[in-house]
Formats: C-alpha cells, sequence, structure tokens
C-alpha cells in the first residue's frame, strides 16, 4: 500500500512524493527552507559590532526605545541586531546659509539681510530625539535672533 506524502512549496505547488524520489523531495524542503535558513547570514547578524569614527557619535534605540546612558562613540560598539537600530550623527562643525530676508528697524528702515550660521552639535542623543530637522530649526533661530535684534536699532541719522 503506497502512500503519498505532499510538500507545500512556497510557490504555491505541490508536489506529490509518490512521484519523485526521496531526494527530490528533500530538495524541494530545503528550498522552501532557504531563506529562513539564510537569515543568519545576513551581514547584519555577522557583525553586530559597528565602528563609530572620531567626530560621530551613534545612539542606539532598543524596541523604539532610547538606551539610557550617553551616546555610544569613539570606537567600536555592540548592538542587538534583531532588538537594536541605530543612528551616527557628525558632530563636525556645519555651516547654513540663512537666505536673505527683511527686518524693519525703529526708525521704519527696511533692511534686507542674509548671514552665515556656524555651528557644532553637542548633545546627540537630546538632538535626535527632540528635533526633526536641524537646519531649519537654526535657520529660524538665527532669523527670529536677527529681526529681534535689529528691530530696536536707529540707523538714519537726523
Amino acid at each position: 500500500m503506497a502512500t503519498s506524502r505532499h510538500i507545500l512549496i512556497s510557490t504555491s505547488q505541490e508536489v506529490s512524493c509518490a512521484s519523485c524520489s526521496q531526494q527530490e523531495c528533500q530538495y524541494y524542503a530545503v528550498r522552501s527552507l532557504s531563506p529562513v535558513l539564510r537569515l543568519p547570514l545576513q551581514p547584519s547578524f555577522c557583525f553586530p559590532l559597528q565602528v563609530v569614527r572620531e567626530y560621530e557619535r551613534a545612539i542606539v534605540f532598543r524596541l523604539g526605545h532610547l538606551l539610557p546612558g550617553r551616546a555610544r562613540g569613539p570606537g567600536l560598539f555592540f548592538f542587538l541586531p534583531c532588538l537594536d537600530t541605530y543612528h551616527k550623527i557628525d558632530l563636525r562643525l556645519k555651516t547654513l546659509e540663512i537666505p536673505f530676508h527683511q527686518v524693519v528697524t525703529k526708525d521704519m528702515v527696511t533692511l534686507e539681510i542674509d548671514a552665515v550660521c556656524y555651528y557644532r552639535l553637542e548633545n546627540a542623543s537630546l538632538l535626535l530625539t527632540t528635533l526633526t530637522s536641524i537646519s531649519s530649526a537654526i535657520q529660524l533661530l538665527v532669523q527670529t535672533t536677527t529681526k529681534r535684534l535689529l528691530a530696536h536699532r536707529l540707523f538714519c541719522r537726523r
């Protein structure tokens, strides 16, 4: 009495083992399980150590929450590939060009001002968890500060 065994393949094809040899059944079984078997061989599983350069800091999140302590770096740091995600923040001096904007002074003189802002990040974890766009926040801060400072000045001599 012959029994027929069926194997379900990932392409939704059914192969009857009664009509094929034992080696073919093993081949189809390994082929359908190969994506699961290759998962631990991915680079993120093999290399859970990351290098952080001298001018960078790495902020590690475990299951979406910031890990306690300071930002990692410089050097090597270990992370769990299935649970952790990390973001590298560059701490070097950066420049930001502020576009032209108009300022009206105390004596009703209209000035057109542009600026260049140089900034360096200090607290990388606070920055990453509070701001979405660093450059737009700094641009707005510089524009409002220059408007506030120049609005109280007198430029017209009488």
